[in-house]
């Protein structure tokens, strides 16, 4: 069928199509990497209203609905998104999936693990920081680290156990600024050859937090899972 914008009222979609979309999606916007599960539309891709066939239907967020109609997300990437559902259909428990999206919205990889992927710790760590690498282990002590999957919950452990030994590194090695101001570091008074031996300790523990974290995020990527 051609393309053709929307005219007129807008048909009803079937009940059963209607299921089946909001069923592959898994109930949440079909963008990767938005786990929006609340405000949920079916969006035409051909914009054809009369076009109910499952393939030209999927379902979005408020925010990346209005994106499509805009024009601002193109059909051929509507299509494209579409297409990994088809082939990303999770192999996992309710429970495991909801839990691996938690991580990705508490520990989106744009943050504390890209930071920690590029620091050297030679200068100063700003509190958040560091705050915010102690409290990688409480999200992965919480249950909802707790999987049934047996690779994910494996993946899980190593990754609590380094970032338990990074923390412990971190709070043996550097300490808070003497002039009360928010940032830690490394004594820069220390002789230059134990002051890098300090850092290097830091480093290699960072790097393993890393490649623990993309452990589990390739676990969750080969079960389906938007990672």
């Amino acid at each position: 069928m051609a393309d053709k914008k929307y005219d007129g009222g807008r048909p009803n979609i079937p009940a059963d199509i209607d299921r089946s979309v909001r069923t592959q999606a898994g109930h949440r916007c079909s963008i990767t990497f938005c786990n929006e599960h609340t405000y949920l539309e079916i969006h035409h891709i051909d914009e054809n209203r009369a076009n109910n066939n499952i393939d030209n239907l999927i379902l979005l967020c408020d925010k990346h609905h209005k994106m499509a109609h805009a024009g601002k997300i193109d059909r051929k990437s509507l299509r494209e998104y579409k297409n990994k559902l088809n082939i990303n259909i999770p192999n996992l428990n309710l429970l495991d999936i909801k839990a691996v999206q938690y991580f990705q919205n508490k520990i989106p990889p744009e943050g504390v693990i890209l930071r920690l992927r590029n620091e050297e710790f030679i200068g100063r760590l700003e509190k958040y920081f560091v705050d915010s690498i102690h409290e990688l282990q409480y999200f992965w002590q919480s249950p909802y680290a707790q999987f049934q999957d047996a690779e994910l919950q494996n993946s899980s452990k190593e990754l609590l156990a380094s970032c338990e030994r990074l923390s412990r590194t971190l709070a043996q090695k550097t300490f808070g600024a003497r002039d009360g101001a928010d940032y830690y570091e490394i004594p820069p008074e220390y002789p230059t050859d134990h002051f890098y031996n300090e850092a290097n300790a830091l480093i290699n523990d960072a790097r393993a937090v890393c490649a623990a974290y993309d452990s589990f995020a390739r676990n969750a990527i080969s079960k389906g899972l938007n990672f």
